[in-house]
Formats: C-alpha cells, structure tokens, sequence
C-alpha cells in the first residue's frame, strides 16, 4: 500500500517545520494505527489551516489509507477535509492590509497559491474513494466524515458527488450521516427541502439551515422557523457530533443563520425559556453571536439575558452575566438583577458589568470583599474602579498591605499590583498613599511609579525610592522610574538620558510622546519607522513625531492606516483628533465607522465586544467634532 514512498524526494520538499523526511515514517505508523502519527501530520503538512509543498505529495498516500486496517479512517478523513481548505502560510498569517498590499507580500501569496491548489487537487482526486465509504462503510462516523469532505471540495467538482450525498440524505440508516449529507448539499449550494419531513430532528434541522443559507435574504417560511426552534434543542447532542460542528451545539445552529440576526435573537429569546437547563446554557452562551456583529441584537436580548440571571441553573447564570450587553449604564431593573446575582454568585463577569456601570453597589461589595480578604471576584474590576469607588478607597490602603505576599509577576503579585493602580485611581489621599507605596515599591516597582507618576508633585516624598530604581534595574523600570521624577520635579533629565540610550523600543517612543516638543532630539528618528515592518511601531513613531513636532503632513497618512477598533486604532483616532482639521483626510475612514451596520470589534471574547464597539464609535465621532465635521 505505501511501498513507492521512496519515489518521492521527501527531502527536497517543505513542511510547516522545514525538510519532509519524516512524511514517510508518519505515513507507515498511520496504517498501523498510530493515533500520535495522525496528531504529528496534522501539525506538519497541514498546519493552523495552512499547507505545503510536501502537502500535495502526501495526500494520494493518505487517501489509500483509507483502506487500511488499522488507520483511523475517520481521522484521515478529517485531515483531508482540512488540506482541502488549505490556504498559504502568508495568506493565513498576514492579515493586516498595510502588510498585504506591498508588492513582495503579493508575490509571496500568489506563489503560495499553486502549493495550495495542488493539494486540493491531490484531495478532490480521491472522490471515488469518499463516494464508496460514503455509500458501504459500516461505521457511522466514517460515513459521516465523507459525506462531510465531498461537501467539502467544492460545487465544482462532479462524479456524482451530489447524487451520492442526495441518495445518502434519505436512505442512509444514520441520522448524523444523512444530516451531515444535507449540510454537504448546503456546501454545494444546493438544498435538500425534502428533508424538512425526515423522521429526525437533526436531519430536520440540517435541512432547514440549509434553506436559510441558501438566500439569506429572502423570508423563511413559518414551517421552517419552527423547526428551528423545535429541533435544535431536541438534538443537542447529536449536533456535537456532526463532522462541521465546533464551540456548541446551539451557537453552532445560530452562526450557520448569519447574516439572520432578528431569526438570531428569537431563537435565543425563546431557547432561554426552555424547560432544558442545558438549551437554556447554551442558548446564553449562543447570545454572544448576534450581540458582537449586530448593534440592535445587543438591546434587544439585554431583558432576556437579565432574566436568565435568576435562573435556577448556575451554567446559565454564569454565562448570562458574562454576555449580558454592558452599552452605558444598563436599566434600573437590569441593574438591580445583576446586583441580586453578584449578592448571590459573586460572579466577577457581572461585578465588572456594575463597576462599569460605577453602581455604588458594586463598590460596596468591592470594599467589603478586599477588607475581608476575599480576592477571587475582584480581579477585573480592579481595574474599573475609579473616584466613584469611594468606599473601596477608604479600604484599600490597608487591604494592600494586608493581601499575601508575592513578587510582582505572579498571580498574587499581580493581584497587588492591581490593588496598587486602584487605589491611585480612586483617589487615596496622597499622605496615605504615598508612604505605601515606598514600602511596596521594591517589589511593585511598574505600578507604583505609574501611581507616582500620576500623583506629580504630591508624591515628592517617594523621590529617594525612585532615584534608587534609575540604578541598575531592567530598563523598563528604569524608565518608569525617570518618567516619575519628571512628573513630579518637572525636570526630565533622567529620560532624556535614558531615551538617549535606547530610544527604540514601544515604551520609549510612548515616552517620547508624552515628553512632545521636550524630545525634539528624537524627532528624526521616527520616520524611519513609518513604514516597519512591526505591529506597533509605525503608529506609535507616527504619533509621537507629532506629539513633538507638531507636523501632521507625514503622520495623518500613517494613522489612516490603522484606524481599525482595537488598541492601536482607538490611540491613532486619539491623534487625528488632537491634530483637528489637519486631519480632514480621515474624515470619510471615520464617518464610515461612526456608521458601520456591524460591529467592529474583533479581538474581545465577551461581551467587552459591545463596550469596545461602541467606545470606538465614540471615539470617532469625538475625532470628527475635532476635525469640524459631524458625525
């Protein structure tokens, strides 16, 4: 079966981890059942939904394994069906646009593409042998796992591949592969109404997706609605074993319905009164889906969510105080049921849904958790608090010196360091505060020097302690040592003289911005950097050249290419708007994200999306009243 591998220059030929020599090896273990062999190829000729050279030239060998004895023939065809799908290294890994669109990028992808359309043509060559073990092969999941691979590689290709899937789709003795054929209708774009009278509700429910799909915006007939919402809950868990299957059973059905956001939200609302705790979990879990794409899904299902927080099962408690929306300060009734819940569960999700809100409540539970030394809730509300926490001000001076003690960097450490900020941002009285923060500052060097740094010249007492950080300490200290001394003498010597050192890295250029015209020296170091090749580097040089110079001809076309919903963006839509009319080239980039229909956030995986959403809007129609336009 494998005896010409010696025919191929294995070699010669690429894999994700560099010359294929081993292909062969893992190819002979894989017939005599070696599941680590399976795991192995999985991350060398198909690797995070990339392929190879070597790809194309192990597949024929992969496809006659098929046949053997002792291969997982049901592994081999899932590791087809993802070389299928393939797509290049660089396609898959450079995503940015300002990276993609340069002309050696260009070449590299269309390169790649011959490596990926071999590999696929190596897959779609083995259609009679998916056809066969779709029509003969005793076990279900095998069967399954071919009606999903020839669904798989594409409407294009024939040789009875949708006749073998239609025939599987009503004869087949197996609920989960007739399913599975009608999905792999789906994927040829056709659909399979025939089987919205099957017997079984998943093959029901496979077949109804498929109609929704197949024009997302025409109307669904009532019929069909209701097999949605029936069927779905009646086949959790047969869902969970279809070969496309991933995450969870019900947000699974509700991704398959994008771009269907109001048929979205009805099914969840009516799935979070279902009888089942299980739907009813997964019906909150499923929430997030139309909540972190569709503005309006995230109002419309904040009542139902709410409700769920007083549900009996404590999985859905859980997950409707994590993806409960958070946009503003949420209703009075919303409110004082995430305070019933916090009371109850001490859930951290929806602690930090009232500390953004700034609930009073929320502070009064922080405070009494931090003088009782009980931690575990706080961790992310840490960080929201703010002057409106004055209850847990009047705490946590002494909750910080009263928590376990570890350096910072580890859990416990780093559950300090967050006490420490806080209580900087509530508003501890600096006489208080800044004698703690000299006993701490040995172990907790970063955030008591942000802390003092923010106090200015009111933390003037704790000048020898930061004098001493300047010392030979890593640079970041030393640096956010000097940047205190400055804050609150005035004098910033110190990071000049460290910033002459080395005045090239992330945090040196956000010093040189913050320093502004003080920097000029740095000034013509930044443009070089304009152009990097670096995640951060060309925004950040970008804003800091203009911090200093105050010249926005170069840097506004720097910052137009970043402007996307996440860190970076939110800090250049910042600089267009400190750089006002200057920056009229960003009006329509900003216009279009003020308005956007779907949410731009990608990088949250909670509902922070719809917080971070709409703080980027927020932030771009601030950056357009700057420049002198409207939202």
């Amino acid at each position: 079966m494998l005896d010409d591998l010696a025919t191929v220059d294995w070699a010669g030929l690429e894999h994700a981890y560099g010359p294929a020599e081993d292909v062969p090896g893992l190819l002979r273990a894989l017939a005599d059942g070696d599941e680590e062999a399976l795991y192995e190829l999985f991350g060398n000729i198909w690797h995070q939904g990339t392929v190879y050279p070597a790809t194309a030239y192990a597949v024929p060998f992969l496809i006659r394994l098929l046949d053997a004895p002792g291969a997982d023939t049901a592994g081999v065809l899932h590791l087809l069906t993802e070389i299928a799908d393939g797509h290049g290294y660089h396609d898959v890994h450079v995503r940015e646009p300002v990276k993609r669109d340069v002309p050696e990028m260009r070449e590299q992808i269309a390169a790649e593409l011959d490596t990926v359309t071999a590999a696929h043509q190596a897959v779609v060559a083995g259609l009679p042998s998916y056809l066969r073990l779709l029509a003969a092969h005793p076990d279900d999941e095998v069967r399954s796992g071919a009606a999903h691979l020839i669904g798989e590689l594409g409407a294009e290709v024939a040789g009875g591949a949708s006749a073998g899937l239609r025939t599987t789709s009503v004869t087949d003795r197996a609920e989960l592969v007739r399913a599975t054929a009608v999905l792999a209708l789906g994927a040829r774009g056709e659909t399979a109404d025939d089987r919205l009278a099957d017997p079984s509700p998943l093959v029901r429910l496979a077949a109804a997706l498929v109609l929704a799909a197949s024009d997302p915006d025409a109307a669904l007939p009532g019929p069909v609605v209701q097999i949605l919402e029936r069927d779905a809950p009646d086949a959790l868990d047969l869902i969970e074993r279809l070969p496309a299957h991933e995450t969870g059973a019900l947000i699974w059905v509700v991704r398959r319905l994008a771009p269907r956001w109001e048929l979205q939200v009805r099914l969840i609302t009516g799935w979070l009164r279902h009888t089942d705790p299980e739907v009813r979990g997964g019906a909150a879990f499923a929430a997030q889906e139309p909540m972190m794409a569709w503005p309006p899904a995230a109002e419309l299902l904040a009542g139902p969510l709410a409700d769920a927080l007083a549900d009996p099962s404590e999985r859905v408690r859980r997950w409707a105080g994590r993806f409960l929306p958070p946009g503003g300060t949420p209703a009075a009734g919303v409110t004082d049921r995430l305070v019933a819940a916090l009371e109850r569960d001490g859930d951290p999700d929806v602690l930090a849904q009232l500390c953004r809100a700034r609930d009073p409540r929320a502070d009064a539970f922080v405070a009494r958790r931090l003088a009782a030394g009980e931690y575990d809730p706080l961790w992310k509300s840490l960080n929201l608090l703010g002057p409106w926490a004055t209850a847990s001000r009047d705490v946590l001076a002494a909750a910080i010196d009263a928590a376990p003690f570890s350096a910072e960097g580890t859990i416990e450490g780093n559950l300090r360091n967050g006490m420490i900020r806080a209580a900087g941002r509530t508003g501890v009285p600096a006489a208080e505060l800044v004698p703690l923060l000299r006993r701490w500052i040995a172990h907790h060097p970063t955030p008591v020097c942000l802390v003092l740094a923010d106090l200015g010249p009111d933390g003037a007492a704790a000048l020898p302690e930061l004098t001493a950080l300047t010392g030979p300490r890593p640079a970041r200290i030393r640096r956010n040592a000097a940047r205190a001394i400055w804050r609150i003498t005035g004098d910033p010597t110190g990071v000049l003289e460290l910033l002459r050192e080395d005045s090239g890295d992330p945090q040196a250029r956000q010093l040189i911005a913050e320093l502004g015209p003080v920097a000029a020296e740095f000034a013509d170091r930044l443009p070089p950097l304009f152009d990097a090749d670096d995640y951060w580097a060309p925004s950040e040089a970008a804003i800091a050249y203009w911090k200093v110079t105050g010249d926005s001809a170069p840097v506004v076309p720097v910052l137009l290419r970043y402007l996307e919903c996440n860190l970076r963006g939110r800090r250049a839509v910042a600089c267009l708007a400190e750089i006002g009319p200057e920056a009229a080239a960003a009006v329509p980039r900003l216009r279009a994200a003020v308005a956007a229909p779907l949410r731009q956030a990608r990088s949250a995986g909670d509902a922070d999306a719809v917080r971070e959403d709409e703080e980027w809007r927020a932030a771009c129609a601030a950056a357009l009243e700057r420049i002198g336009e409207h939202p």
